[in-house]
């Protein structure tokens, strides 16, 4: 594997993940034969496979993103080039870097929600050799997508400044969330009846299972209660209830066409939910559980 290559862009504005960046190596500032950065301003989010003519659109590549923060709706999609742009991978956005192999004509769709004004995404980029994809398929073989990086959490917030209580309902609630930095969560004030479904709190949609656990804060004692229904028959089962203030749920799993239904009343003042979510690597819902019976 030769000497990597790193492309710095730096945008005023997000990265919408829709418009294509048309830009060649002769757009950047190039140092050292070996570092290339460009300034953006208008609309981009959308990386071609020759990563801006620096490689051979048909080569494999293994290509390393970083970004700003770890804004939980900052991500990058790995989209292949047929069926519509079928998505290969798709992780977080995080100041770590994170690996990912790009196949010939696959593309890379990048969307940024970051509170600043200025964001930063960074690729780090080699092509590789027959040895390197023997190397790295072999090493995949053990670890999750990521390379061994952690399952992407998401973390959110209901909150009611008002003390409205949450009432669980068959009608389909999608909340509009926020992103705050100091608290690292995704915050929505909304007051509505209804259930959560699964793709609002994953950005992989309902092919891959989530793990979700939930708490109450500031409700009466043991009013708590999480109810789980189905998307398509709108039948609802309650998962568990008598849930005290600050006390956290059974872990439970979400995916296809589940919803979220959430009821508990006030003891005085606001109320708030804590909804912590973790993607699971495919199958691992089915597998650990049946390790664990055994």
């Amino acid at each position: 594997m030769t000497e990597p290559i790193v492309i710095e862009l730096n945008k005023t504005g997000h990265f919408d993940g829709v418009t294509a960046l048309n830009l060649t190596r002769d757009d950047f500032t190039e140092s050292g034969k070996r570092y290339y950065r460009k300034d953006l301003s208008g609309s981009a989010g959308v990386i071609g496979a020759d990563l801006f003519g620096l490689f051979q659109p048909y080569a494999l590549k293994l290509v390393g993103l970083a970004g700003v923060s770890h804004n939980p709706q900052s991500t990058v999609k790995l989209v292949a080039p047929y069926g519509g742009g079928k998505i290969r991978q798709e992780f977080q956005l995080s100041p770590e870097v994170q690996y990912l192999v790009m196949s010939p004509n696959d593309r890379l769709v990048v969307n940024t929600a970051e509170t600043t004004e200025r964001v930063q995404l960074l690729l780090v980029a080699n092509e590789m050799s027959e040895a390197d994809h023997v190397r790295f398929a072999a090493r995949a073989s053990f670890l999750p997508p990521t390379l061994g990086g952690a399952a992407n959490r998401r973390r959110f917030q209901l909150y009611h400044a008002a003390g409205e209580a949450f009432a669980a309902g068959s009608g389909t609630w999608i909340p509009t969330f926020t992103f705050d930095p100091a608290s690292g969560k995704l915050v929505s004030t909304e007051v509505v009846s209804g259930s959560i479904p699964c793709t609002a709190l994953s950005r992989r949609g309902p092919h891959e299972s989530i793990y979700v656990r939930v708490r109450f804060a500031n409700i009466t004692a043991a009013n708590g209660s999480v109810t789980l229904y189905d998307g398509e028959q709108s039948v609802g089962r309650i998962f568990q209830s008598g849930l005290d203030p600050m006390e956290w749920s059974r872990v439970f799993v979400m995916g296809f066409d589940d919803k979220l239904g959430l009821t508990g009343g006030p003891e005085a003042g606001s109320v708030a939910v804590d909804i912590d979510v973790v993607h699971s690597l495919p199958g691992e819902h089915l597998s650990r559980r049946w390790e664990a019976a055994l």
